[in-house]
């Protein structure tokens, strides 16, 4: 990931790079390499919120946060989305998994939005991951649908989560009004 400054030019706009990955290979010895950031999100002070799906059960988490350690696994692999959110120099505040613990979590997180309070709105298909950590729900699980949940400022809890519509639905954006709705 990086951060551009539009008004200055060349070497001089780049504010900062980084990668977001983990260290490559799993206890068997097997060379895993994908990490897709699917959405970006900023808020008004500069910070960053990155999320999507990864293979690495080293993907830098943070304590304290909702999932720290990949509660999926599938050939020696963590198969699951990740929220990280980035200071606007580039550092690292905070990165929680967001996964099932008994599903394969290949689809990750394929939206997302900020409310005026920084917590943070995500959605995606939930293909087989019937126990998605969600909270107050309005829909149970079954297949085909889409989780949609809200994580707290510091991606330390569950503020609100669901599942969400039928037979292969795909959230592929995102808006959350002032009313948090």
């Amino acid at each position: 990931m990086a951060e551009f400054d539009p008004t200055l030019s060349g070497a001089a706009s780049l504010v900062f790079s980084t990668y977001l990955d983990g260290a490559n290979v799993s206890a068997n010895g097997i060379a895993f390499s994908n990490s897709t950031v699917s959405v970006l999100a900023a808020d008004a002070a500069g910070n960053v919120y990155s999320g999507g799906s990864t293979q690495y059960k080293d993907f830098p988490t943070t304590p304290g946060v909702l999932q720290p350690t990949c509660n999926s696994s599938f050939f020696d692999a963590c198969y699951t989305g990740f929220v990280t959110k980035l200071s606007p120099a580039g550092a690292l505040v905070w990165s929680t998994f967001y996964g099932s613990p008994t599903a394969n979590g290949k689809y990750g997180v394929s939206a997302m939005a900020l409310d005026a309070d920084t917590d943070v709105y995500i959605a995606n298909l939930a293909d087989g991951a019937y126990d998605l950590p969600v909270k107050n729900g309005i829909q149970n699980y079954s297949a085909g649908v889409a989780y949609v949940t809200e994580l707290s400022s510091d991606g330390s809890q569950v503020l609100f989560g669901t599942y969400f519509g039928s037979s292969t639905t795909i959230p592929t954006g995102m808006v959350v009004d002032a009313a948090k709705n």
